[in-house]
């Protein structure tokens, strides 16, 4: 009985990733990018709920990724509207942005401006990727 409960948490809690969210972490690993669960989520602007939706938090080479999947590309669009709203006045740290169909992703390297961005060409690809996937 205790196994199969522990199995039951264990498809609930997986089942909350997309297929397109698992993709995309699927593809980072093939591409030899450190990327693990983030056990515990620290809060920050690119933690924050944008249009309803919480993010799940990755570390990628210890530094945040995060990554919002929505129902629709309309409210991908939208959170990140609102993002840029709400961090307009603000002063923050170095990050890259990502969208793709309903996701959308923060890549949080805090890397100076004038300097290549660490996984930038992998992210990139990993996205390319899962796109090929879908088709």
């Amino acid at each position: 009985m205790r196994k199969w409960f522990i199995l039951c948490v264990f498809v609930l809690l997986g089942g909350c990733h997309s297929p397109q969210q698992s993709g995309f972490i699927k593809a980072l690993e093939e591409l030899q990018v450190p990327v693990r669960v983030m056990e515990k989520k620290e809060k920050s602007i690119f933690t924050q709920d944008l249009n309803g939706e919480k993010p799940k938090t990755y570390l990628l080479n210890d530094k945040l990724l995060s990554v919002y999947t929505f129902d629709r590309s309309k409210d991908r669009s939208k959170a990140r509207q609102r993002f840029y709203e709400k961090t307009a006045s603000q002063n923050i740290v170095s990050y890259e942005l990502y969208e793709q169909n309903t996701m959308l992703i923060f890549y949080v390297h805090e890397q100076n401006l004038h300097v290549a961005i660490p996984y930038d060409e992998q992210i990139r690809k990993a996205l390319i990727q899962i796109e090929e996937d879908q088709e």
